[in-house]
């Protein structure tokens, strides 16, 4: 696994099965990979409940249900460095509540004021200095969520099963 791989989650608690019930998706998170060098260290970068780094090996042990990783596309590998530090850059921003709940009836605009999961990933791609990656015209103005993120064409499309 390498920087800026998404992990999609499908999880078995009761926060889970409701993001999954009302945006009528199996996926209810997600994270990107962050790979860091001397020593190596595989983390995730997450919003939950701020962005932040975790280590991936305990939260694959820890996650209650399903975790999928998609390998990003061999065209966008060289923004590897840029977008695990643009990543990096959100490290400590809350978690948006308020926008989590807003994508249940509407569609949230993006706002890295605060961040949940998807919106964490979606803006530090789309917003890649000092060349963004590819934005289909449907997500200009919202944030994908759920297995919508893989619609953004950045990762590989079958996700391999890890947990």
């Amino acid at each position: 696994m390498r920087t800026f791989d998404l992990l999609l989650f499908s999880g078995k608690g009761i926060i889970s099965n409701a993001i999954k019930l009302f945006t009528n998706q199996n996926i209810s998170h997600a994270g990107a990979v962050l790979k860091f060098y001397n020593p190596v260290w595989l983390s995730i970068a997450e919003a939950d409940p701020e962005v932040m780094a975790i280590d991936l090996e305990r939260k694959i042990k820890e996650y209650n249900g399903s975790i999928y990783w998609h390998p990003l596309k061999h065209e966008f590998h060289k923004y590897r460095s840029a977008l695990g530090k643009k990543m990096c850059n959100y490290t400590g921003i809350k978690y948006d509540y308020f926008d989590v709940l807003k994508q249940i009836f509407f569609k949230a605009a993006p706002n890295a004021k605060k961040m949940f999961c998807f919106e964490m990933i979606f803006l530090t791609g789309a917003f890649l200095e000092p060349k963004p990656l590819p934005v289909p015209e449907r997500f200009k103005k919202v944030v994908p969520v759920g297995s919508e993120i893989i619609n953004l064409k950045w990762w590989v499309e079958k996700g391999t099963k890890i947990a």
